[in-house]
């Protein structure tokens, strides 16, 4: 090989390595774990989740990371594995499945042979995190028996992390967003007792 053929592929090969990009990381909420023994005490619950409304923001792959009140940086190296809105849709109806053994719980548009007698709305209006290891939800959320509306709620949850690699702050989301339907939870139990 010459020695002008073994500069050309050297340049090739150079350029080919700067041109990698730094490789994505993806994330994702989970659900709670399901319990070592289940009760199936609420086996006659069932529960219509009607809608589940979240800010804009969450919508993009990108994690969105919160540099000051107003200023965001949109992560291009750190993303969600779905969309946002759809993780906190299943993580919603599965914790809540979880929480209240035996109950069945359907997002809508549920099958047709389901009739919810519980029909529940949330509105996420913040879902943040920024870059000092603040996370915060703030959530407000209604239930209805049948058309009657029995419960209007809000909440705020906040988790302060030392830890600021981007694992520790999605996994405060994770957790502000347990702490939620578990609270929902809650009230369905009571709910229940007092019906």
């Amino acid at each position: 090989m010459t020695l002008k053929k073994c500069l050309i592929l050297l340049s090739v090969l150079v350029l080919a390595a700067c041109g990698r990009s730094k490789a994505v990381q993806f994330y994702i909420l989970n659900p709670l774990p399901l319990p070592a023994h289940s009760s199936g005490k609420y086996q006659h619950l069932q529960i219509g989740i009607d809608s589940i409304e979240t800010p804009a923001y969450v919508e993009k792959p990108q994690i969105m990371l919160y540099l000051g009140r107003q200023q965001v940086s949109m992560e291009e190296y750190h993303q969600w594995a779905e969309s946002l809105d759809k993780t906190i849709k299943r993580v919603v109806a599965t914790n809540l499945s979880t929480l209240l053994p035996g109950s069945v719980v359907q997002n809508s548009p549920w099958d047709i042979q389901f009739k919810p007698a519980w029909h529940l709305q949330i509105t996420i209006s913040q879902f943040k995190i920024d870059a000092l290891g603040n996370s915060d939800l703030r959530a407000s959320y209604l239930i209805y028996e049948q058309e009657r509306l029995v419960v209007k709620k809000e909440r705020f949850y906040h988790i302060k992390t030392s830890d600021l690699s981007m694992d520790a702050l999605v996994s405060s989301m994770n957790d502000n967003l347990n702490r939620l339907t578990r609270d929902i939870a809650h009230t369905f139990a009571m709910l229940r007792f007092r019906s």
